[in-house]
């Protein structure tokens, strides 16, 4: 082995050489490869660009997302175009990234996020925009494969509904070639028809690439502005289409599509239901108002005897309160009284006394008798008034040997033209009642008798 002993490098100066040789030789190149250890620090991107066992560190200054059709992450295969350098403090080359763009299927994603975000921008995601499913959607229209298991499975689910709804298909290509524009013809298909109150669109499943079609931007757009409420069943629980997107619902599956228009149905037929239900327990209630009213007027006879007794109860109060005021008022006197004889003594006034006595002693006499004639009289009013209720109370009109008649519905009848011949009555009478058979029926007028 043999050395050139004239020249001896530095590392500064091995490291220049160096670089200069990769970065003469590999000024501006593309280098393909898969992202690994991808991190970003003030907005600059570092990470590897890795190939079976060999790896390239990548450095992507001022990473600017919104000038990238996609988000790079790891796993991704990608281009990247720049220029190779050598990283002096680390004695490493690195590639110097200018631009980055998605490898294959890549370009397919990058192309879905380009059309979800110009779609997303217009507005076509908004929930105000949404339309309302209608609750009995007695026609609906599947969009979907003819032979597809899609159809089969929304035809299942629709069956067991308590309505049964007619379902008409039309069948779409909904993979492969054109197949976006099969769907399109569908969405037109349905809404030129007068009698379709719901479209489902989807397929059952399948992989990534068959969900394609149902990202189409000219798709996502008709779907939008369909004036019949669409339902998106792509089948993929974890992917979202733009279907899925601009759709007013969006359902997991086929068969969730259909459970939706099911469960709608049993929710609005049960609230129906009930309302059914209350509307009868009303009427019920209402046949039976007459002998409520009838039942309650005698009712209110006995609050109104109530108010008397509790009138009474303030006359005994204002007696016993009557009573503590003499009381109070007679040891008012008699203070008063005590405190003038200390007077007296000291004064000799003792014609005062005895006038001032006679002046006491009379007005007490008063107060006593206005009080006796006042209770009197509350006491014979309360009586009339009890004699004179007494007196009306159904109760004392059937002691007389009146009764009450009625019929099965327990509404007193006050008509003999109510009642026919052969119809079974009830008689109340003091004390029990009599349930009877009509033989014959009655009646007069101001005229003749009829029979």
């Amino acid at each position: 082995m043999f050395f050139n002993d004239e020249k001896v490098y530095s590392v500064k100066e091995i490291t220049k050489e160096i670089r200069n040789l990769i970065e003469g030789n590999f000024f501006f190149i593309a280098v393909s490869g898969e992202i690994a250890e991808f991190k970003v620090r003030s907005n600059h991107a570092y990470f590897l660009l890795k190939e079976k066992d060999n790896v390239l560190k990548s450095v992507f200054f001022n990473l600017d997302k919104k000038k990238l059709k996609f988000v790079p992450d790891i796993g991704q295969q990608v281009i990247c175009k720049g220029r190779l350098s050598v990283y002096s403090a680390r004695g490493e080359y690195q590639l110097i990234v200018e631009t980055m763009e998605l490898v294959g299927a890549g370009d397919e994603i990058a192309k879905f996020e380009e059309i979800k975000r110009k779609l997303e921008s217009e507005g076509l995601f908004n929930d105000e925009f949404k339309k309302e499913l209608p609750v009995f959607p007695y026609s609906i229209g599947v969009i979907t494969s003819q032979e597809g298991a899609a159809i089969k499975d929304i035809e299942k689910i629709i069956s067991q509904g308590a309505i049964k709804y007619c379902i008409y298909e039309y069948p779409a290509v909904v993979q492969g070639k054109n197949s976006s524009n099969s769907l399109i013809n569908g969405i037109k298909y349905f809404n030129s028809r007068s009698d379709i109150d719901l479209i489902i669109i989807g397929r059952g499943g399948g992989s990534s690439d068959d969900l394609m079609p149902f990202n189409d931007e000219k798709l996502g757009r008709i779907v939008f502005s369909s004036k019949i409420p669409v339902i998106s069943a792509v089948g993929h629980q974890s992917d979202y289409s733009i279907t899925d997107f601009v759709a007013d619902v969006r359902a997991a599956t086929p068969t969730e599509a259909a459970q939706l228009v099911v469960d709608r149905q049993n929710e609005y037929s049960d609230k129906l239901k009930y309302n059914l239900e209350f509307i009868s327990e009303y009427s019920e209630n209402k046949s039976s108002g007459y002998l409520s009213d009838f039942l309650l007027k005698i009712e209110r006879l006995s609050v109104f005897k109530n108010s008397i007794l509790m009138k009474l109860q303030y006359v005994d109060n204002l007696e016993q309160m009557l009573k503590i005021n003499m009381i109070n008022f007679v040891e008012n006197q008699k203070n008063s009284f005590d405190f003038l004889v200390h007077r007296l003594f000291d004064n000799n006034l003792i014609n005062v006394i005895d006038g001032i006595s006679e002046n006491l002693f009379y007005n007490l006499e008063q107060l006593q008798s206005n009080s006796v004639r006042r209770i009197e009289n509350i006491t014979d009013d309360f009586l009339k008034i009890s004699m004179k209720l007494d007196y009306l109370s159904p109760l004392k009109i059937i002691e007389r040997g009146y009764g009450i008649v009625t019929k099965s519905d327990k509404v007193p009848i006050g008509d003999v033209k109510l009642i026919t011949k052969g119809d079974e009555i009830n008689v109340k009478l003091n004390n029990g009642d009599i349930n009877c058979e009509v033989k014959t029926v009655n009646f007069t007028d101001t005229v003749s008798n009829k029979q």
